[in-house]
């Protein structure tokens, strides 16, 4: 059987045809992980994320973290004041939101504050550490692997 020029294009465009309906299937269903669900209210408070990460700056020592054994150990500077360091931990998986976790901060007497690995699970990790000394406030950010 000889094909002609219309068979040819009859069947060229049927073949566009599914190709483009495949490729809608496949975009329709695929997840879409947005980082948090309320993004626009926290652009507009981004400028005093903006002079926290300043102030942590401006500081002569820098919050310092590590990963060994079975911890994260995160140690913050010393301070002037003699309140205590407070606020929250926060372990972001770009690649799983289902594995983000959100610590709060409790310091030891040395400044230093510890997550079990065993709370994580295995990945790499932004950890963004928002934090008050009295009534001010500082922000840091890094990433960590935490392997299984």
């Amino acid at each position: 059987m000889k094909l002609n020029y219309g068979a040819f294009i009859i069947a060229l465009y049927g073949g566009f045809v599914v190709l483009m309906a495949v490729l809608v299937y496949k975009c329709t269903n695929m997840k879409v992980d947005v980082i948090k669900k309320d993004y626009y209210a926290e652009e507009l408070a981004y400028q005093q994320q903006i002079e926290k990460q300043d102030r942590t700056h401006n500081l002569t020592q820098q919050p310092t973290w590590n990963v060994a054994g079975d911890n994260v150990t995160i140690q913050f500077p010393k301070m002037e004041s003699t309140e205590p360091v407070k606020g929250t931990a926060e372990f972001y998986c770009p690649s799983d939101d289902t594995k983000d976790k959100t610590f709060p901060i409790t310091v030891n007497s040395e400044n230093v504050y510890t997550v079990a690995k065993s709370t994580l699970k295995a990945g790499r990790y932004k950890m963004k550490l928002n934090w008050t000394v009295g009534s001010t406030a500082y922000y840091n950010e890094g990433f960590v692997r935490i392997d299984s």
